[in-house]
């Protein structure tokens, strides 16, 4: 991976092409280990969010990682939480986070 300037604390972050070189499997690995760490920004910012909301989006990242540790996709139960994991999106998207970027972050 290259490096990544201006990071205090020497973190490399992967670049768009790195992330595109990795086999299917390892990206949404990567995928849910990114989910997983910010995971608490959910339940940080959205206190009042109804406990359903929190366990899909629980539920959805469990799923991701098993199905990257598997390398197929976990079904049926993939699906309906996708669907789920939708549905609290398309509830919670009117909601605007002032999130500063920092100047290395990678947007894929």
């Amino acid at each position: 991976m290259p490096d990544t300037p201006d990071r205090p604390d020497g973190a490399h972050l992967p670049t768009k092409e790195y992330l595109q070189a990795l086999p299917r499997w390892a990206r949404v690995a990567f995928a849910a280990r990114c989910a997983r760490r910010v995971q608490p920004l959910f339940a940080h910012f959205r206190q009042k969010a109804p406990k359903e909301h929190i366990e899909a989006v629980d539920t959805a990242i469990t799923l991701t990682e098993r199905s990257a540790a598997d390398a197929r996709a976990v079904a049926p139960t993939a699906r309906a939480s996708c669907r789920g994991g939708a549905e609290i999106g398309k509830r919670i998207a009117p909601t605007r986070l002032s999130v500063r970027r920092h100047p290395a972050d990678v947007v894929l």
